[in-house]
C-alpha cells in the first residue's frame, strides 16, 4: 500500500467516525472547541472524509500533483488537531498521536514531490 493510500484511508476512517450521527465525537475533549470555531463537527467529518476519498482516487488515477496537495492539506489538518490538544489538554494522548499523523502527511507529500520533480526532469 502506497503511503498516500494509507493517509487517505486514515482520513476516511477519521471522517467516518466523526460523521456517525449517534456520537458527539467532539464533546469528549475541549481540544475540539478550536475546530468547532472553524466548522461544525459534521463539516469536519465531511471535509476529512472527502479529502480521504479524493486522495485514494488521486492515487489510483496517478494524479500526483493532486496527491501532493491533499497530503499537505491532511498534514495541516492533523497538525491543527495536534496543536488544539497541546494547548487545551496537554496530558491527553491526542497531541502526540495527531502530531505523528501530521509528520506522516508531510513526509508523504515531500516524497511525492521529490518523485514528481524527478519525473519532470526525466
Amino acid at each position: 500500500m502506497k503511503q498516500s493510500s494509507f493517509l487517505g484511508l486514515m482520513a476516511i476512517l477519521w471522517g467516518g467516525w466523526v460523521l456517525v450521527p449517534a456520537w458527539d465525537s467532539f464533546s469528549i475533549s475541549s481540544a475540539y472547541s478550536v475546530m468547532l470555531k472553524i466548522l461544525p463537527e459534521m463539516g469536519w467529518g465531511i471535509l476529512v472524509f472527502a479529502l480521504g476519498l479524493v486522495t485514494l482516487a488521486a492515487n489510483r488515477q496517478k494524479w500526483m500533483r493532486v496527491e501532493i496537495g491533499l497530503s499537505f492539506a491532511l498534514s495541516f489538518i492533523w497538525g491543527l488537531i495536534a496543536m488544539s490538544f497541546l494547548f487545551s489538554n496537554i496530558a491527553a494522548v491526542g497531541a502526540p498521536t495527531y502530531f505523528v499523523w501530521c509528520i506522516y502527511g508531510a513526509d508523504t507529500a515531500t516524497k511525492l514531490l521529490i518523485q514528481y520533480r524527478q519525473r519532470i526532469r526525466g
